[in-house]
């Protein structure tokens, strides 16, 4: 409630917060959130990835992905919780919301970016102008090579160690999890990675 937005009376935010409730106060509520587009991954390549970025071992990501309490991260503001739950926090907020899996961002990155189109013209009467023409330069522009490039000439604020923008491929869990490791992933959270498709 206390944004300063600056132009208009929307603005667009990024979180990695789970919507879940503090002293009785919710990251966000029905009356200050207009809609949301949530991007989910497959939880067992989410492993892998947050291993690197933190430089911690697989079995201790695990355990914090399971973690179903509320952690607060200091340095980077945040509300975690476990995956299952940040996963449903976001998805009983009562606005417009579109769900999009990274795999199909990755996979066929010009069709997601349709859907998101497509979600902003049905909830919020938006008519993106020139729209082939903004797809093209979000393709041109975004892929995953010129990040990458980019943060060996720049650097980038969220890397620990190693390089950030480091594989931006789907189902590395499969060679870099054991057998003990992806069950008990699967096991945890098998309802939505069903729903989901994951499984």
């Amino acid at each position: 409630k206390r944004v300063n937005i600056n132009y208009g009376n929307v603005a667009f935010f990024k979180t990695h917060s789970a919507n879940i409730s503090i002293n009785n106060l919710p990251y966000t509520n029905e009356e200050t959130t207009l809609g949301l587009i949530y991007i989910v991954r497959d939880p067992r390549d989410i492993v892998v990835s947050y291993s690197h970025h933190k430089s911690s071992n697989i079995d201790a990501v695990i355990n914090l992905m399971l973690n179903e309490s509320i952690i607060y991260n200091e340095s980077t503001p945040q509300v975690l919780s476990s995956w299952n739950h940040h996963y449903n926090s976001w998805l009983s907020l009562k606005v417009p919301k579109l769900i999009i899996k990274y795999e199909d961002l990755l996979n066929d990155t010009e069709h997601s970016l349709q859907i998101i189109a497509k979600y902003f013209r049905v909830n919020y009467k938006l008519e993106i102008t020139n729209l082939e023409k903004k797809i093209k330069n979000i393709l041109d522009s975004t892929n995953f090579k010129k990040f990458q490039d980019y943060e060996k000439l720049f650097g980038f604020n969220e890397a620990k160690k190693g390089n950030f923008f480091r594989e931006g491929k789907s189902k590395q869990w499969k060679k870099e999890l054991n057998k003990e490791q992806i069950n008990k992933i699967e096991k945890a959270f098998r309802k939505n990675m069903i729903t989901l498709g994951y499984l």
